[in-house]
């Protein structure tokens, strides 16, 4: 039977959409055709500004003979546009030199983009600028000056802490003494856990206290640092070997208490019509804040056994109310339809949980990332064999990303496909794209009151089968 007659939908099947033209989504004005500058003049602009850059690194290399360090120096250049003109970002990288582009950011009609330069590769720089000011051509007395790269750059310069903060700028505290937890990008170069290593000896010093979990994707290692401004800002070291910095995200304060309030033979006479079917049944395994099991209207549909805690020191149980009353759901859908009703329920699926998190709080100095693959992880451990779908209503209290990957929503892409694990193990992820939270508002307004919010991470992955869209 159908448990949804009259009820309101929070699964939304459908083609929907409408096609538009596209959009470019920055405010930049880009022109294509880059304007001439007088070589000699600019050149020369262009060349001091490298001078400046090469004795910063000489302190760096000086600096960094302090200490046993076990990545290789180098040093991070920001260059930035003349206003409404392409910079050709792709250029400035040299992958047969090690010179790597690390970030590229807009600001309203100039495009700032940092790369990372090694020790004694600045000269690849430099002998670029020599064909620009001396009109270099080829055999066929074709230029190959790098014109357009250099007439496009109104100047480059050691990359201070603004040039690697890719987040929104307005989230960036103007007090530099503020604590916060940040999001650190690592690149990878030639060595990840060298560089890795590094990171920690210098934060180290500076008193930056930093997370042992390390998220890792190809070109990028990600840890969270709880730290101040003035704290990266005194170590020009620390700053050399990050490729981003963004804020470090916040799990919404969501949970609700869901208790049922119907009496207990209300209870037992819904039990009494439920057939139970199926002897190799699929399983639907909750990351939220546990499932309290004893529940008479859930205890036929999950086993002791089948309960994880990403915290070996938490009892699985749910101290909370949400994640038991998100087994409910998975379970009975709308439970007042399937309490009042005298037909026969068939439920032909079981539960599995992982408690993710008690209260806000809990997971401080951890990166969600990290907790989700360690969540996913348990069960499969546990009981590989099962056919399993994984459900997740944990997002971050925010839409700051609006729609570009982060490091959580990565690590879901990532264990949908097992990219790291050759494809062979691909998962089916459902998770939500925000909640109301204690916002009675969005509560008495749902489903439209949802539609016009922003999706919160990490419900911008791609590879996620679909989001839910809950209202707690």
């Amino acid at each position: 039977m159908s448990l949804n007659n009259g009820a309101k939908p929070h699964i939304f099947l459908g083609r929907n959409g409408t096609s538009l033209p596209y959009t470019y989504p920055k405010k930049v004005i880009i022109n294509k055709d880059i304007p001439e500058k007088h070589r000699p003049t600019h050149g020369a602009a262009i060349q001091s500004q490298i001078t400046l850059v090469k004795k910063f690194q000489a302190q760096l290399e000086q600096k960094a003979a302090q200490y046993e360090l076990e990545s290789r120096l180098g040093i991070q250049v920001a260059f930035e546009s003349f206003p409404g003109v392409e910079l050709a970002v792709e250029s400035l990288a040299d992958a047969v030199q090690g010179i790597e582009l690390l970030n590229v950011r807009y600001s309203e009609n100039q495009i700032l983009a940092t790369i990372f330069v090694p020790q004694g590769k600045l000269v690849s720089i430099e002998k670029k600028l020599e064909a620009y000011l001396n009109f270099k051509k080829d055999k066929n007395k074709k230029p190959i000056d790098n014109r357009k790269l250099f007439d496009a750059i109104k100047s480059l310069k050691i990359a201070a802490i603004e040039a690697l903060w890719t987040d929104d700028p307005d989230l960036l505290p103007e007090d530099i003494h503020k604590v916060f937890w940040w999001e650190v990008w690592l690149p990878v170069m030639d060595d990840r856990q060298a560089l890795i290593h590094d990171f920690k000896i210098l934060s180290a010093e500076l008193e930056i206290q930093v997370s042992d979990h390390v998220l890792e994707f190809p070109e990028r290692s990600v840890l969270l640092a709880k730290a101040n401004r003035k704290q990266f800002i005194n170590s020009s070291l620390l700053l050399s070997k990050i490729s981003e910095l963004r804020l470090a995200k916040e799990t919404a304060s969501f949970f609700d208490e869901l208790s049922p309030i119907e009496q207990q033979d209300w209870s037992n006479e819904l039990l009494s019509r439920t057939m139970i079917k199926g002897e190799n049944p699929p399983y639907l395994c909750i990351l939220d804040t546990g499932v309290n099991i004893c529940h008479p209207l859930l205890q036929p549909f999950i086993n002791e056994v089948d309960q994880f805690s990403v915290n070996p020191d938490w009892s699985p149980s749910d101290d909370n109310g949400h994640g038991t009353g998100m087994a409910g759901l998975a379970l009975w859908s709308d439970l007042t339809d399937a309490l009042s009703s005298t037909e026969t329920i068939n439920i032909s699926h079981r539960l599995e949980s992982v408690k993710l998190l008690r209260h806000s709080g809990d997971n401080e100095g951890k990166h969600y990332g990290i907790i989700m693959s360690d969540a996913i992880s348990l069960p499969e451990i546990s009981d590989h064999k099962r056919t399993r779908v994984f459900a997740m209503a944990l997002s971050s209290s925010d839409s700051r990303d609006r729609g570009r990957p982060s490091a959580w929503s990565s690590t879901v892409d990532e264990l949908a496909t097992d990219s790291l694990g050759d494809n062979l193990n691909p998962r089916l992820i459902t998770i939500s794209a925000g909640n109301t939270g204690d916002d009675l508002v969005g509560l008495l307004e749902y489903p439209d009151y949802n539609q016009l919010q922003d999706v919160h991470d990490p419900g911008q992955a791609w590879n996620c089968s679909g989001t839910l869209i809950l209202a707690t």
